[in-house]
């Protein structure tokens, strides 16, 4: 199964990271493009968009801020 996962910030970056590492296929978003290299690294794909995080995953995870 395929996940995505948008934000990967201080509680995102790890949750993400941690789905890597128990080998799940994961696409991941944020804004900050930095972000999302570091997971490419790790083995993610990056996504352009959550749309199409969505059109690509079946499951979609988020840690998003609250404003």
């Amino acid at each position: 199964m395929e996940l995505g996962f948008i934000g990967l910030g201080k509680m995102g970056f790890p949750m993400a990271r941690r789905l890597i590492e128990a080998k799940h296929q994961l696409t991941v978003f944020d804004t900050r493009k930095e972000a999302a290299d570091k997971l490419v690294a790790m083995g993610a794909q990056v996504a352009s968009s959550p749309k199409d995080i969505a059109d690509r995953c079946e499951t979609v995870l988020a840690s998003l801020p609250s404003l």
